[in-house]
């Protein structure tokens, strides 16, 4: 029995990726994942705003420490959205650790993203992250299981989302607005 335990243990120290890794459910359709989304959108990222900085008092000294539960902002700009309610600019929170489901956005590409609006309070699943500071709640978050994705145009024949509720630059869309 200790030799088990201790073959788990070392498990954790040689291989803790592998161990504590974020898996997803494979195959979830589409529609379950526009159905489970408060907000659906074709958007282009921007900028990243970096998750609060966090500091111990460790042997009488200052040190920062960093949590992958932790949330950073990806600011994007909405192109088109199906679901909830856009604006010029949309921030969209994920953890900062892949191992903690968080998304990884990169600067400059287009993607199809699925998030939900998470509440700051006790019960919300993300209460005890580390938000960046002048987060706004509710706040649009998404994670790797989410489906959210880079726009690629193989993706994009497999869409039926129907019509979009707003487009950037459409003058008839009129303004960014929660329309469902």
């Amino acid at each position: 029995m200790n030799r088990l335990r201790i073959g788990r243990a070392a498990l954790l120290v040689f291989f803790p990726a592998s161990v504590l890794a974020c898996t997803c459910v494979p195959g979830i359709p589409l529609e379950d994942q526009v159905r489970t989304s408060d907000l659906v959108s074709f958007a282009t990222v921007i900028r990243r705003v970096p998750p609060s900085r966090h500091f111990i008092q460790q042997n009488g000294r200052s040190v920062e420490i960093e949590s992958g539960g932790d949330m950073a902002g990806w600011v994007t700009l909405p192109t088109q959205c199906w679901k909830g309610k856009v604006s010029e600019t949309l921030i969209v929170y994920s953890e900062i650790s892949d191992a903690a489901c968080g998304y990884a956005f990169e600067l400059g590409k287009d993607y199809l993203i699925f998030a939900r609006l998470e509440q700051k309070g006790a019960e919300a699943w993300h209460a005890q992250a580390g938000w960046p500071k002048g987060t706004r709640f509710p706040a649009a978050t998404t994670h790797i299981c989410s489906g959210t994705q880079p726009i690629r145009s193989a993706i994009l024949s497999d869409l039926d989302f129907g019509e979009p509720i707003w487009v950037r630059g459409d003058p008839d869309a009129g303004q960014p607005q929660n329309v469902r």
